[in-house]
């Protein structure tokens, strides 16, 4: 543990995910400021591994996508619009990103073939 004493309180100095966190545990006594830390250091630990509250829905991904392609001249970007626009959000544009599994890709590729394409 990096906890040290200055004037009266104990401060934590600590490194994590390649940032470093250092603050006043605003505690007198080691002990309190031990829990102090460690509680600053489980709540990153959980923030790092828990999902986004909010999900994005496929039509923003696409829309955020489309921006970054155009930004940085991807070769392919006018033919992608294109497909993405007609095909792949007409189809996916309401469902949130972290559902799209196997089963919706599959209905899919099923509906394109039924369809007609190749």
């Amino acid at each position: 543990m990096a906890l040290f004493r200055r004037g009266r309180y104990w401060h934590y100095d600590f490194w994590f995910e390649g940032m470093r966190y250092q603050k006043s545990t605003k505690q007198r006594d080691k002990r309190e400021a031990e829990k102090t830390e460690n509680a600053v250091k489980t709540d990153l630990a959980r923030r790092k591994f828990t999902l986004p509250s909010k999900s994005v829905r496929f039509r923003e991904l696409c829309e955020r996508y489309s921006e970054f392609a155009k930004t940085n001249g991807k070769r392919a970007y006018v033919t992608e619009k294109y497909h993405v626009a007609n095909h792949l959000v007409p189809h996916f544009g309401q469902i949130l990103v972290h559902a799209i599994n196997l089963d919706t890709c599959e209905r899919y590729k099923r509906l394109r073939l039924n369809a007609g394409a190749k």
